[in-house]
């Protein structure tokens, strides 16, 4: 949860600054400008832009509270059908496929 909070208050403008800032140190650390030489040191070194990070988080945060929350609503199905239909429960197998 910290992730999405973190993630969330950060605007799309607060990223493209730091995006710039990384950019900008890449190309006077390498004395370029050129940002194709820049994404290549960036891809060389396995560095990814804030920007690019924080989609893959909040990505793979949706993804798995998605998960979560069909997990949950398999449980509570489940524990509502055992509710209203205890009987329906305790039958055996051979009779319910009838």
């Amino acid at each position: 949860m910290f992730t999405r909070r973190f993630i969330r208050s950060l605007t799309k403008s607060d990223l493209q600054s730091l995006d710039f800032v990384i950019n900008r140190f890449f190309v006077k650390l390498f004395i370029t400008k050129s940002y194709e030489t820049v994404k290549y040191c960036q891809e060389y070194v396995d560095l990814s832009l804030p920007s690019v990070l924080s989609a893959k988080r909040l990505s793979k945060f949706d993804a798995s509270f998605e998960r979560f929350l069909s997990v949950m609503e398999l449980l509570f199905r489940f524990d509502l059908i055992r509710m209203l239909y205890p009987a329906y429960c305790c039958l055996p197998i051979n009779l319910l496929d009838e």
